[in-house]
């Protein structure tokens, strides 16, 4: 019995094969999602970061403050 390896996966019938090739892919389909979905969460903590805003928005932004002040001013002078 000296060399004697033993049965490799070509020697098994093809229901065992197949049952095989369906464990194998549901396990890399499972790795590939889990996978997935850390790089989306990653990717998504990315885009928090802060964008310089343009300078339409820092006018509309000086403007809402503007507005602002100027009623609290109004409401300050009636009392």
């Amino acid at each position: 019995m000296e060399g004697y390896v033993g049965p490799t996966f070509f020697d098994l019938t093809s229901a065992d094969k197949l049952k095989i090739m369906s464990l194998a892919g549901i396990i890399i389909a499972i790795v590939f999602f889990i996978t997935k979905g850390i790089i989306k969460t990653i990717r998504k903590d990315e885009d928090f970061i802060p964008k310089k805003p343009t300078e339409k928005k820092v006018k509309k932004i000086v403007k809402k403050v503007v507005k602002r002040v100027v009623k609290k001013k109004v409401k300050k002078d009636t009392k």
